[in-house]
């Protein structure tokens, strides 16, 4: 019984942390004792009501509330363990009242029969014939997908699915964050609503970094700058306001810096939540420890359950999620055109690697003598199940990766955005006039008294 009263404690904990409460409906209430009973019908009655589950406007003792979490919240067990082992336990109740019933005559045989083959009553509402399912051809399914634009990679996936999650690890310095900042600019040039959780970069070197991405080769957009380590490039203003034209409401990152009300691991998930509402598609964790509030005590256990509430997320929401990590320590850098990195050297949690639908290594290649500068490696995906080796060079004057069959030069659609370059005046009055390029020479006039 003991053991039946810690599960019942996690799920309620579970419920309590915001994790899984569209799973409400799969419990019978039956299965629960005592106050878990008591608190179980008050979460589901104010998720049925709200959508979601605050702790502090719930009818029932605060600090009892509170006693339950910190009791059972260092568990890791499995959701659907906890519905069997609580559903198992309202059948047997239900089963021992209806034995008590019948000795003491209150029900006859025939009642009692009828009653325990109810128990056994298969439902049709959650599970279905396959015969009567209409059969969807795969060849001409028109669902959106996700692309990387690495079109090898792409090719032997046959893209990223919604509804699934991808691990993306490897060294620090060897390409994860470039790759994935390519990434996300493919996909604002296809329209597809991304969303961005950085544990490491600012903000700005995000935005910075993407723009001079978009940008590339293209000289014109940039201006020369003196400083005391030398000329440096700077993007022209006209450059940076098509730019943000073109990603305007497609491109969202989360605000780390915002006043936290709740913890923050449910203020991003949260975020997320509403993020699935404005149209985001891409969902990008850079990285799993930075997202966790880590506790040497419990990290594993954290890790396991952070991955299955990202793979519930996804399925949830029908989205995509990357997950960055990375890998153990003891693996070395490669000189060669062959990478090291296996499934299994992903850093944390076996969990990790077992709940993702795909995983990807990328590993820089320190060798000069190679014409290659990057070895992504397709370690496991739902699609073909096999193991794909796609080397590739890296463009410093672009900042991409590229190889025969994903160029060097593609084009982002910022320059459907772009406006005459305009440029001020200073008079010798104080007053300003702005000119349109080509109005006028580039001349300034200082200001003076």
């Amino acid at each position: 019984m003991e053991r039946l009263n810690n599960i019942q404690g996690y799920t309620i904990a579970h419920f309590l942390s915001g994790y899984s409460l569209d799973k409400l409906e799969l419990f019978d209430e039956y299965g629960f004792d005592g106050i878990y009973r008591t608190l179980f019908n008050l979460i589901r009655k104010q998720y049925n009501d709200i959508g979601s589950v605050d702790l502090s406007t719930l009818e029932f003792s605060f600090e009892k509330s509170i006693e339950i979490i910190d009791g059972f919240g260092y568990l890791s067990l499995s959701l659907s363990s906890c519905i069997q082992k609580i559903n198992d336990n309202a059948i047997n109740k239900k089963i021992d009242e209806i034995s008590t019933a019948l000795k003491s005559r209150q029900i006859d045989p025939i009642q009692a029969a009828k009653k325990l083959s109810e128990l056994n009553t298969f439902d049709e509402s959650n599970a279905f014939d396959v015969s009567k399912i209409s059969y969807e051809s795969q060849l001409t399914n028109d669902n959106m997908t996700i692309e990387t634009g690495i079109y090898l990679y792409d090719k032997h996936v046959e893209d990223w699915k919604l509804g699934e999650l991808t691990v993306l690890f490897g060294r620090n310095g060897e390409g994860k964050t470039t790759l994935i900042s390519q990434i996300i600019a493919h996909n604002i040039n296809r329209s597809v609503k991304t969303f961005l959780y950085s544990g490491e970069m600012s903000e700005n070197k995000i935005q910075s970094w993407l723009y001079h991405q978009v940008v590339g080769a293209d000289k014109e957009a940039y201006i020369n700058i003196d400083t005391k380590y030398g000329v440096k490039k700077e993007l022209k203003k006209n450059i940076i306001q098509a730019i943000k034209e073109w990603h305007n409401g497609k491109f969202y990152l989360y605000n780390r810096n915002a006043k936290r009300i709740t913890r923050e691991l449910d203020r991003l998930f949260s975020t997320m939540e509403s993020s699935v509402k404005t149209g985001v598609k891409l969902f990008v964790i850079d990285n799993i420890m930075s997202a966790l509030e880590e506790n040497a005590d419990s990290l594993y256990s954290d890790q396991a359950n952070f991955v299955q509430r990202c793979k519930d997320f996804v399925v949830k929401n029908n989205v995509h999620l990357v997950l960055m990590a990375h890998p153990n320590k003891d693996k070395k850098e490669i000189t060669s055109d062959k990478g090291n990195l296996e499934k299994t050297d992903i850093s944390g949690s076996n969990n990790i690697p077992n709940k993702a639908d795909n995983i990807i290594a990328v590993e820089r290649v320190w060798n000069d003598d190679l014409s290659i500068d990057l070895i992504i490696t397709s370690l496991k995906d739902r699609e073909s199940g096999q193991r794909k080796v796609i080397p590739m060079m890296f463009s410093r004057e672009t900042m991409r990766f590229y190889d025969s069959t994903t160029p060097v030069n593609v084009r982002y659609g910022w320059k459907n955005y772009l406006k005459p370059e305009e440029k001020v005046v200073t008079y010798l009055n104080g007053s300003t006039q702005t000119f349109s390029n080509g109005e006028l020479e580039d001349i300034y006039f200082d200001k003076r008294n």
